[in-house]
Order: C-alpha cells, then structure tokens, then sequence
C-alpha cells in the first residue's frame, strides 16, 4: 500500500489538489521567464558600421558581401564617398544600433557581433550548461532534503543570475560590466531555472492521484510558456534597456519565497522519508479541504509496510544497457530527447530573429503554439497512443523544418514563419509526450535513472542549439536541414524500434518491461518533469 491508497480516501483531484495545483503556475510561468528573456536582452537590431572620425554611419562605401562588418577605407581621406581601387578593407569597430525593439542591449554593450556574433551563442550554450548541471544537483538536493527547500535555493539562483547584471553596478559599485559577467549571471539563470520547473512540475504531480498525473504533467507546461508572453509585454510596455528588463522580470521571483508558509511538502516525499507526523498533518489539511474522512487504519498499514519496500528490486545504471531490447530503447530515446530539446529551443530562437514587420508577432506566435501542443497532446494521447503521436510529432517536425529550410526568398516571409510555427508544436508536442513514454518503457527500479539519462542527451541539444544557429552564416537553409536530420532519424526510430504502451500498466520489474507490446495490462501512467 502507498500514498494512491491514501488518495483513495482522500481524493485525487479535489479542492485541496486544484488549488495547489494553480497555485504553482506562477513558478512555472516565472521559471520560464529566464531562457525566453534572452530573445530580448540579447536581441541583435539592424545595425551599421561607423567610420573613426566621420560625421555619420557609412553607407555606399561598405563591401557589398559584408556591409555591417566591413568598410573600404583610404590612408589620406578615410570619410570619401568614392571607392577607389587603392582602397583597402577595414574591419568595423564601433556600430551604430536600431533601437526599434531594445533602445540598449547585450549585444551592444558587449559587441557581439560580425566577427564577435559567436559570444551571444556562447552564452546562450553556457545557459544550457548551466541547466545541465542544475538538473542533476537540484534532482539529489531535492530527493534528499525535500521539495520545498529545494524550490526556495533554486528560486534564489533565478533571482540573482536575474538581478546580477544590474546589481553589480548599483551594489557592487563595479566601474563597468564584462562580458564574463554576463555569461556568469547566464549560468546561474540555468541552474534556477531547470530547478524551479522541475521541483514545480514534481510538487504538481505527487499532490495528485495516478489518473490525473499525466494530465497534470503537460498542463502545468502551459505557464512556462505564458512566461514568455510576460518578458514580450514589459519589454513592449517599455522597458527597453537589457539590464533593466532582467532585473523587472527577476525581482518577482522573491515573491515565490513566501511558498514556504503557503503550500505542504509533498506526501509522497514525507512518506518515502518516514516524516510519519508532518505527513499526516498534511493528509489530514488535504481531507478537511476536500472534506472526505480517513481511514486510520489505511494509515496504519501503510506505516506497517514500509520496511517491506526495502526488499524490492533495485537496478543502476547499467540496466540501461542490457538486455538488447533495453538497450535499443535506450539508445533510440537518447536520440528523440536530444532532438527534441534541440529543434524546441533552435526553433524558437531561429523564428524570432526572423525579419518581419512585427516582431512581437512573430514571437508571440512561435512561443503561444506550445499551448495548443499541450491540450493536443492530453486530449489525443491516450486515443491514438504514444508511439504514433510521439514519432509522428518528430516526422512533422522535421517535414516542417525541410519546407521551410527552401522556401524561396521572393516569398512572403510569413509562410517561412509558418512552418517554422508548426514545427515548433509539434517539437513542444513531443515535449510533453517524451516523460510520459519514457516512464512507461522501463521499470521501476530504473525508471528515475532511465528519466535523468535521457535528460542529459536533451541537454547536450540545449547545449549545440544556439552554434547550429551560426551554420546560417556558412549556407542559409543549413541549421534548418540539420534539425531536419535529426528529427527524422528520431521520428523513424520512434516508429521502427520503440513498442507501444497504450493500454499496459507501469513495469514494475525488468520481465515486465520486456512484455511491454506483446501484452495490454490496465492502464497506469506516470509523467516526470521536464528537468
């Protein structure tokens, strides 16, 4: 017996589960305010580049292949307007910014551009790293002292990798700002970030019962992309310089810290950790607000049991690896996670530096089609099953991707962003679903490990998505073509090796798991965060 028999008396989606559940949408929304930001603060205007000692920006005198970064310049007369043949090629050093969109940005301040356009990517990769590392320190500091002070250290790294740019000139009295500053503050908006969503996403699920969890698990993703709607409407309402739009979109994750007295730890936690007296306290608030009565001697039993689960199976890592039928399942998620937080992440960035007459648009819609992929994933997974969906979602993508890869130049620029749009659902699509099947493939004595394995391949994605962004300088369609490759691979491998588990029960042992396709047990899912 576990905590599902308690919910049996207490309810697995009452009052008590719902209000919890809404009330960690603003962590989840303001998780996801840190990566989004980095469209804004690190946004690239058009820009031209500025002779030393001439009155304006050049404009006729550029060099026609490269006309931001580069200029013909003359010994005795550098502010001509006339190209002669003893001219020389002078790389820019000083630009002038638009300031359409931000009126000061990263990319200004820190130079990043032509010969220097690799530092915003780098950055942006190092964010990346910054998750990869958060993923796995916050996942032990949470398993080991709890959900809730997990939530509060993690909200404190997104405060301040939020706050530090700005910070460091007011409170630190810095005389300027460097770009290893930037790139600092950038890691530990990682860290707090992949924190917050997955301690956020693992309270939303254990709150509730078995046949909400994975209705649950892709709706609380929702918020995180409200959050970047959040960083599009201040930026729009007028805060324009970088340091200060981080700062006004950080400063209200403080107000995550007073959770401490607002929501329990979670059950399942305190029960796996004998904190026999707090658990029930909190089972106790949780029956008086969906007014149901107890069974103590339900309680009594599970208390009672507890040592017996000591006993069970227990696997490592390299359980991972064999027999063969684990280890193509294995290896074939390693893949589909990797794509998938590649093309999510490299689709969003790459749409919204597209150049259309609305950039708020174009962004609002790259960002708002994770919405419709969440309620399209619950409503057809469970119909149709994981298999079709999640292979079919990397298919789409990558067609998606192809098309909009070759779209000729004299077509209108929307019709590129409308492929790119699709693409990113169906990506945001597989998101969702990716936890889901992962979980249901493996056992439970290595199902945790199975999670935090393929989470690390999606991070090397994160990581590798910003430079395949840069392969557009070397041939256009090229970063398109790319994510093209490897959702294809990941969609085939999807439908080719992975077998189908609509219909069976979670595995409890490696024989189970084996069975899983030949065999239709009833139905009991489970959904990890994204972490």
């Amino acid at each position: 017996m576990d905590y599902d028999t308690v919910l049996l008396d207490v309810g697995e989606w009452g009052m008590w589960q719902r209000r919890l559940f809404f009330i960690l949408w603003l962590p989840s929304c303001l998780s996801s305010v840190a990566v989004f930001m980095y469209e804004f603060i690190a946004f690239t205007p058009e820009f031209s580049c500025v002779i030393p000692d001439c009155e304006s920006p050049i404009t006729n005198r550029s060099l026609p292949d490269n006309v931001e970064c580069k200029y013909f310049s003359k010994w005795d007369n550098a502010c001509q307007e006339q190209v002669s043949v003893d001219m020389v090629s002078t790389s820019c050093s000083s630009w002038e910014f638009s300031q359409s969109i931000m009126e000061h940005s990263a990319v200004q301040e820190f130079s990043m551009v032509c010969d220097q356009e690799w530092m915003k990517n780098f950055a942006q990769s190092m964010y990346m790293v910054g998750m990869l590392i958060g993923s796995f320190c916050f996942g032990w500091f949470g398993d080991k002292h709890g959900r809730k002070p997990c939530l509060m250290l993690a909200i404190m790294c997104l405060t301040i990798g939020g706050t530090l740019p700005k910070l460091s000139l007011s409170v630190l009295y810095a005389s300027q700002r460097t770009y290893s500053l930037f790139v600092i503050s950038r890691v530990i908006s990682g860290l707090g970030h992949v924190g917050t969503f997955m301690v956020t996403v693992t309270l939303a699920l254990e709150y509730v019962g078995v046949s909400c969890r994975s209705m649950c698990g892709i709706y609380i993703e929702i918020p995180f992309a409200l959050g970047g709607i959040l960083v599009a409407f201040v930026n729009y309402l007028g805060i324009k310089e970088w340091d200060n739009l981080m700062l006004v979109v950080s400063l209200p994750n403080l107000l995550i810290l007073s959770y401490w007295f607002i929501i329990p730890e979670s059950p399942r936690w305190l029960l796996a950790n004998n904190k026999v007296e707090e658990f029930r306290r909190v089972i106790d608030s949780a029956a008086a607000v969906n007014k149901r009565q107890i069974d103590v001697e339900v309680l009594t039993t599970i208390f009672q049991s507890k040592d017996e689960l000591k006993s069970k199976e227990t696997g490592s890592f390299t359980d991972l690896l064999h027999p063969g039928p684990i280890l193509i399942r294995t290896l074939c998620l390693f893949l589909t996670w990797m794509s998938t937080i590649l093309c999510y992440f490299s689709l969003t960035s790459y749409t919204s530096m597209m150049k259309t007459d609305s950039f708020y648009l174009t962004y609002c819609l790259v960002i708002l089609a994770e919405v419709p992929a969440c309620i399209f994933s619950v409503i057809i997974l469970d119909r149709v099953g994981r298999r079709p969906v999640y292979g079919g979602c990397h298919l789409m993508t990558g067609v998606a991707a192809i098309l909009a890869a070759f779209i000729p130049e004299y077509f209108p620029q929307m019709i590129k962003v409308g492929l790119c749009i699709v693409g990113k659902f169906c990506s945001s699509a597989c998101m969702a679903i990716m936890f889901v099947y992962t979980a249901e493939l493996f056992p439970t004595s290595i199902r945790n490990r199975s999670i935090g394995a393929c989470s690390f391949w999606g991070r090397v994605g994160g990581i590798i998505a910003p430079q395949i962004l840069l392969l557009e300088k070397v041939w256009t369609p090229l970063p398109l073509l790319i994510l093209s490759m490897f959702s294809l691979a990941a969609g085939v491998s999807v439908l080719v090796l992975l077998p189908e588990t609509k219909g069976t029960k979670l595995p409890e042992n490696m024989e189970e798991a084996l069975l899983i396709g030949e065999e239709r047990p009833a139905v009991s899912s489970i959904y990890h965060p994204r972490a």
